[in-house]
């Protein structure tokens, strides 16, 4: 199912575009689950097309709360490929309450089993906090396709908690 981003929260459940990994070549149990939080529609919509051709199952969420409410309802669920979120690659800068960091924080205590990935295209994020230095992994705006998936499957190989 492909939803235009700028619906709340839309789901691309394609693990793929038919072409490469992710056409099929893995079951659904080693599809990786990315959700995707960005708030800018046209870089999210960009990005989870990447993430889809590049193999993981994408969820989309515009900011943070949409992101805690796909969090809560993917354990709800439990385990399986619609029960699971294994990475979350989140902006640090966007509009509400709660920022990536605060988003960041919050799945380290409540769900560490989830891998976080940070992003921003200002400048400062890290040398305050935001990215590496706060324990969270870290990629600089813009970031090629290629970046993002390998840092991706490298966070991905490590065993979490």
């Amino acid at each position: 199912m492909m939803r235009r981003p700028g619906s709340a929260a839309a789901v691309r459940a394609t693990a793929g575009d038919g072409h490469g990994p992710g056409s099929g070549e893995r079951s659904l149990e080693q599809v990786r689950v990315v959700l995707l939080v960005e708030d800018d529609k046209d870089v999210r919509f960009e990005c989870a097309i990447g993430l889809a051709k590049s193999g993981f199952k994408v969820l989309e969420a515009e900011n943070a709360d949409q992101a805690r409410a796909l969090v809560e309802a993917a354990h709800a669920q439990g385990s399986g490929p619609d029960g699971r979120i294994d990475i979350v690659f989140s902006d640090i800068d966007m509009p509400g309450a709660w920022d990536g960091r605060d988003l960041a924080r919050w799945l380290r205590a409540d769900y560490p089993h989830i891998a976080v990935l940070l992003t921003s295209g200002r400048s400062g994020f890290v040398g305050d906090g935001g990215g590496e230095g706060d324990g969270f992994a870290f990629i600089d705006k813009p970031y090629s396709r290629r970046v993002l998936v390998g840092r991706l499957r490298a966070l991905l190989a490590v065993e979490l908690p």
